[in-house]
């Protein structure tokens, strides 16, 4: 937990404080891991949550390119493969995700199909006592 009250007003008192990227604090993304040995894999979420240099996160930048859409695309077997191409080591850095082109097409059909994807896999994960969401085991 990160105590943001008043604005972070507690953290920004500490010497050598130093807060990155605050205007990006609390909205919708997604975030993958720096290190992996399989393919990159980007988890959404939604906003009231923070990110660090350990979980990479990306934003929207308008309301026109929804960030279902670059997560649902960031998922897919062809921007791993361009990622492999871009950079054949561990790290997934921001540097190389964002060179991963992208020409927005319909998002009619994307956003929809992804946003069920988030849905299900939400509904999943809430089925664990782990979750923030836990209310019973889906088999009582």
């Amino acid at each position: 937990m990160v105590n943001w009250e008043n604005n972070g007003f507690e953290i920004k008192q500490f010497p050598n404080a130093n807060i990155r990227a605050e205007s990006l604090y609390f909205r919708r993304g997604g975030t993958w891991s720096d290190i992996t040995s399989g393919a990159l894999s980007i988890r959404y979420f939604g906003e009231g949550y923070l990110f660090s240099t350990v979980g990479l996160a990306l934003f929207e930048t308008n309301s026109a390119n929804g960030i279902l859409w670059i997560v649902a695309l960031l998922n897919s077997c062809v921007a791993n493969s361009f990622l492999r191409c871009l950079n054949p080591t561990f790290h997934s850095n921001v540097g190389d995700v964002a060179k991963i082109p992208v020409i927005f097409t319909s998002e009619e059909i994307i956003e929809p199909l992804a946003s069920e994807c988030v849905d299900i896999s939400n509904n999943d994960w809430d089925a664990f006592e782990t979750s923030w969401d836990f209310k019973r085991h889906p088999m009582v």
